[in-house]
């Protein structure tokens, strides 16, 4: 049965070490599904992309909500992190900021916080959002609100049904170089550099509707790459790192 953030945290502080024993360290998503009585989902990062991010806004996040934060330095299976939101705005989570004594890095951090840390500065991590479910599964949300700053913006799935969508839909593409955003036109053909600004990916959502996360490697965007025309070498890391802004053209 799926629990609320503060269920959460009471079978959290039954379970000091994971059901085999081994300590939590390593194993964020696995702490977030055992302590929420969710279903299995994965490693961080790809779960992150099945699920629909509401905003990219950390303070907007309701009792609930799943934190969500990626690296464009590691894998997929290293590459993810995340927390679960609570009552005080701080996240239930593993590698926390703060810990709880004998609980192998369980504890609670603000975002800030965590992203202050060693690990998260050393392995590039950037916050990517929070989302009112778990890789699909429905979380119980506490007190929902709808995000200030973000208008009318609603979750957007980062999985499109119909492959029309993958050519057509706007969405916002890391990797490129270091924790730059790029908002990608796919029918103008056109990349445009939004920097690290914070407020340029919110009016991106807002203005053009776009996916709010996607990575150079996902396979999604090389599904992307080759329904819309484009050869694998058009975007490689090398040929495009450094430009602000590019047009690309079709080659069929």
């Amino acid at each position: 049965m799926t629990r609320s953030a503060a269920e959460a945290v009471a079978d959290a502080l039954k379970r000091p070490r994971r059901p085999n024993g081994l300590s939590w360290s390593g194993a964020c998503i696995e702490h977030t599904r055992v302590t929420g009585g969710l279903k299995p989902a994965g490693d961080a990062a790809p779960a992150m992309c099945r699920s629909r991010i509401v905003s990219l806004d950390p303070r907007t996040a309701p009792e609930g909500a799943c934190d969500w934060f990626i690296s464009d330095d590691l894998p997929d299976s290293l590459g993810g992190h995340i927390g679960r939101r609570l009552a005080s705005g701080r996240s239930l989570m593993t590698a926390a900021f703060d810990q709880w004594p004998g609980f192998s890095t369980v504890g609670t951090s603000t975002v800030d916080e965590w992203l202050s840390t060693r690990y998260a500065r050393v392995s590039g991590f950037r916050y990517a959002g929070w989302s009112l479910d778990f890789a699909g599964q429905p979380l119980v949300i506490t007190n929902p609100t709808t995000p200030a700053g973000d208008g009318q913006t609603t979750p957007f799935d980062n999985a499109p049904q119909k492959e029309e969508d993958f050519m057509t839909r706007p969405y916002l593409l890391h990797g490129i170089e270091g924790n730059n955003t790029y908002l990608v036109l796919p029918d103008a053909c056109k990349i445009i550099n939004l920097g690290q600004n914070a407020d340029l990916r919110v009016k991106a959502i807002q203005d053009f509707g776009a996916v709010p996360q996607m990575h150079l490697n996902d396979p999604e965007f090389q599904l992307r790459l080759q329904l819309a025309g484009f050869p694998e070498v058009a975007y490689d890391l090398n040929t495009i790192k450094g430009l602000g802004f590019l047009q690309f053209y079709r080659q069929k």
